[in-house]
């Protein structure tokens, strides 16, 4: 398959009948760096575009920097939400909207490299594939240079050409992470098929307002999808500390409990022993987190009844607590009698 060639500036600015590829936005008090994003998009090598803005009722001109984009170039659509709702309501917003064959997601504070949607689509046509990730380039806020990447987060894992994912090595890859320090495959910015996503009616899941992607990829994989890893770096996402939404740790273990509780009444699960399993070990993780936020976010607050109701009901919280206090100790740094001549002697 070929792919049409970058048109000029007067001919970029007309809207796309057909396109390719649809950029989904969602944008939250980003006016600082929207602009930024949609132009890396609407530059891309690739041309037959269009450019999704979900404003999620934004108290910033987070909209009026959309609609000044969309004055000037007619591939940008605005959608322009009346209450906050959360990214993953906004997305689904774009996806009711997209018309084009693939769906790209490129969050409003990130951009991407110039070729990257044409580069995935070749990978996509080289592989066969219904989901095409690339390699992550992490940009310290208001730097310019990555200073490290997905890949290298994770102990260059991911270093073949390419790396296949599927459902198993998915969940195993994100609980792994967990304890690691790594970044989940979830963060990943895959374009996917949209056919893929309308024929098994796969969205976002609403109630979950951090770690949304987690569940979206995988539904997409339990629908038995393809999902190649490319390890070249065409996405940039931009670390800052304000990026993150303000939210109760107890309310996210919670949604992620719901979500994977969900996930393993789905009879294709069921049928796969190995994933089951994998699943029930992230919710049994999940559950203690929760459980351990639930008395220590009153605690915080000095809500100290509240609490002490928290630690009966939850019990963990003292195993996890005493495990962070052992985590602390210095004595638990010093080597054991022996263990330094053994190590000379080696």
């Amino acid at each position: 398959m070929t792919h049409p060639v970058p048109k000029s500036d007067s001919e970029q600015s007309g809207a796309i009948r057909n396109p390719l590829v649809s950029v989904i936005v969602p944008a939250y008090n980003v006016e600082q760096y929207l602009k930024y994003a949609i132009d890396s998009a609407l530059n891309q090598t690739l041309a037959n575009i269009e450019v999704i803005v979900v404003d999620d009722a934004s108290n910033d001109s987070t909209l009026q920097v959309a609609q000044a984009c969309a004055a000037t170039d007619d591939r940008v659509k605005v959608i322009a939400s009346p209450e906050n709702r959360g990214a993953a309501v906004a997305r689904n917003q774009a996806l009711d909207t997209a018309t084009g064959d693939w769906v790209a997601i490129l969050d409003a504070d990130d951009w991407f490299s110039p070729k990257r949607l044409e580069a995935l689509l070749t990978k996509a046509d080289e592989y066969s594939a219904d989901m095409v990730a690339d390699d992550l380039s992490y940009v310290r806020n208001l730097e310019s240079e990555p200073w490290t990447s997905f890949a290298q987060l994770n102990g260059n894992l991911y270093t073949s050409n390419p790396t296949e994912i599927d459902p198993l090595f998915y969940v195993r890859e994100d609980s792994r992470l967990w304890s690691t320090n790594g970044v989940s495959p979830g963060f990943l910015k895959p374009i996917i098929r949209r056919s893929l996503l309308n024929n098994n009616n796969i969205r976002y899941k609403e109630y979950i307002r951090l770690g949304q992607d987690f569940f979206f990829f995988l539904d997409c994989l339990l629908a038995e999808a393809r999902y190649i890893f490319y390890p070249e770096a065409y996405y940039f996402y931009r670390a800052r500390p304000d990026s993150l939404i303000t939210k109760s740790q107890r309310e996210r273990w919670l949604q992620a409990e719901r979500g994977l509780s969900e996930v393993l009444k789905d009879r294709r699960v069921a049928e796969n022993f190995e994933l089951q399993k994998a699943l029930l070990a992230k919710l049994n993780v999940c559950t203690k987190k929760r459980q351990y936020a639930s008395v220590v976010e009153p605690l915080r607050k000095k809500q100290y009844l509240k609490a002490m109701f928290e630690m009966i009901v939850n019990p963990y919280f003292f195993v996890r607590a005493i495990q962070r206090l052992w985590d602390k100790n210095p004595l638990k740094r010093i080597p054991k009698k022996g263990t330094m001549a053994k190590r000379l002697t080696l």
